[in-house]
């Protein structure tokens, strides 16, 4: 998977999005033929969704059923659940229901590679009774967002059926949709064995980090050449680790890996980076991953430090997401990206989650600040920044 799982990515199109410009021209071209123009982005967006549970979704599904479990062995702990701290919760759970807190621990573990991303850390059990507790704050029954959840599916299927019989849908049309959810699902799939492996690796690159002298952030940021010089000669790499640790740059090509200096890095800046008049920019333009418009203000949340800013309703806005910014995507009334195709982590949840959603601005987080007032118009890939914040 590690090798198959980049050919939807391929496809797809690393910088331009092959596959989805062409099934995008190709649908736009039947809609219009067919007087429905208008419904172009909307239809799309059903189409395109894969039928299949995402790894988060996957996850959610099986800490809703741990929760109704927990209901039915001891309500009086669902209630210090509402009330206590994680840490507390946890604490008294361990002597007062060993078997609680054994599920809590055993679905921590199970799922911990879920928000690692690529740095860490993994999922705890405090992060378990932070989503439970969370979600008994809304006041949605157990039975309602199970049931909910787990008939998600079935309702995209019936309505994928109703458009394709209400619009004609070609053959055609109808195989490259399949195959778009395909690698929608398998993109998904690939990106949860990328994060097992990263914490399968964490105990290893801990015990190098311990031989070598270096924290365990710093190790990651050495390759497997010096990694082997500092094990076998003893080499020092501690000055170079840190400074990598504050930025770095590494081009990989012929199967060799070579970490760039200061002035070949501003090279490849200047190459790549747009210089932007911010001031002069009114709107953004991506492509659509899912529609509705809403209004709100701007986060900026590039890793997982950054969540703690959301608010219910904030929108959303980071160079891409992983599976370690979904309690951000939660709150978030609407994602926007600098980079993806329709196929991206992004555009997956915001499917699930039925969120507008616009990828592939390129700028978004040049432009945008904490705080600006934006008007997310997904039908139309549309950013319009309404009020800037005030610096």
């Amino acid at each position: 998977m590690r090798v198959w799982g980049w050919v939807p990515v391929i496809i797809d199109g690393m910088l331009e999005s092959f596959l989805t410009n062409h099934i995008q021209e190709a649908f736009q071209e039947f809609m219009k033929e067919h007087g429905m123009e208008e419904r172009t982005a909307s239809l799309f967006s059903v189409l395109s969704s894969s039928e299949e549970e995402s790894e988060v979704r996957t996850e959610e599904i099986a800490w809703i059923r741990m929760l109704a479990d927990i209901l039915a062995m001891d309500r009086d702990a669902v209630e210090r659940m509402r009330t206590e701290s994680p840490e507390r919760f946890l604490e008294d759970i361990r002597d007062a229901s060993p078997e609680i807190h054994g599920r809590i621990v055993a679905h921590a573990r199970e799922f911990e590679w879920l928000p690692y991303a690529y740095e860490g850390p993994g999922m705890t059990p405090n992060d378990v009774v932070v989503s439970l507790s969370e979600f008994l704050a809304t006041g949605e029954t157990v039975g309602t967002k199970l049931q909910r959840l787990v008939e998600r599916s079935e309702k995209l299927a019936r309505e994928k059926e109703e458009i394709i019989k209400e619009v004609g849908l070609t053959d055609d049309l109808q195989h490259l949709f399949r195959i778009y959810a395909t690698f929608l699902s398998l993109k998904d799939h690939r990106k949860g064995i990328y994060q097992k492996s990263y914490v399968a690796m964490d105990p290893v690159i801990t015990e190098i980090a311990k031989r070598v002298g270096l924290s365990v952030e710093e190790t990651k940021y050495l390759t497997t050449a010096e990694i082997g010089e500092a094990l076998k000669e003893k080499k020092d790499f501690s000055t170079i680790a840190k400074k990598r640790t504050k930025y770095c740059m590494f081009r990989i090509g012929g199967g060799q890996t070579e970490v760039l200096d200061d002035n070949a890095i501003e090279r490849v800046r200047r190459e790549i980076m747009e210089e932007i008049t911010i001031d002069e920019v009114t709107e953004l333009k991506g492509s659509t991953a899912f529609v509705g418009k809403v209004q709100g203000a701007v986060k900026i949340i590039i890793d997982r430090e950054d969540v703690v800013k959301m608010n219910d309703g904030d929108i959303l806005v980071s160079p891409s997401t992983n599976p370690d910014l979904i309690s951000a995507m939660q709150k978030a009334g609407a994602f926007i990206t600098d980079m993806g195709g329709i196929t991206c982590h992004a555009a997956i949840i915001a499917r699930e989650m039925r969120k507008p959603c616009v990828i592939g601005t390129k700028t978004a987080t040049k432009i945008l600040h904490d705080g600006d007032l934006v008007e997310v118009d997904a039908d139309h890939g549309v950013v319009r920044i309404l009020e800037r914040a005030e610096v």
